[in-house]
């Protein structure tokens, strides 16, 4: 337990850092950190999803967006096993379910209105990292 517990903590530490910088570079890495860290946990949650989406969404990148969607539909996957899901199971299949149809919607559109250059350049070995 003692392994996930640090996973879970390193990640929401990790992520609230992401989602407070301004700077681009430190933000690609914390939200990116982040997701590593949720991804080792393999409870059922919509932390790595809910990472992965914000570091798209920093990027606008489409390869992120699907990446916040495998994980997404992995997790519902395994909550549609259930008969009943507990009120905290509910929220995160309505979290997870808002994600596909954000990251969905945004793939179609062409992930953004105007187009633009990525505000980070991931190198090619950090964009393979995350599964």
């Amino acid at each position: 337990k003692l392994p996930r517990a640090l996973n879970f903590l390193e990640g929401s530490i990790l992520f609230e850092q992401g989602m407070r910088r301004e700077h681009s570079d430190l933000k690609f890495a914390f939200l990116l950190s982040s997701g590593e860290c949720y991804l080792v946990d393999n409870g059922v949650n919509d932390l790595a999803a809910m990472a992965l989406f914000e570091l798209a969404k920093h990027l606008d990148s489409a390869l992120y967006y699907r990446k916040a969607m495998k994980d997404a539909k992995a997790n519902l996957s395994f909550l549609a096993s259930f008969d009943r899901l507990s009120l905290a199971d509910e929220d995160t299949k309505r979290t997870l379910e808002n994600i596909l149809e954000v990251a969905g919607s945004k793939i179609r559109l062409g992930v953004s209105d105007e187009v633009s250059e990525p505000k980070v350049r991931e190198a090619e070995s950090v964009r393979n990292k995350i599964r």
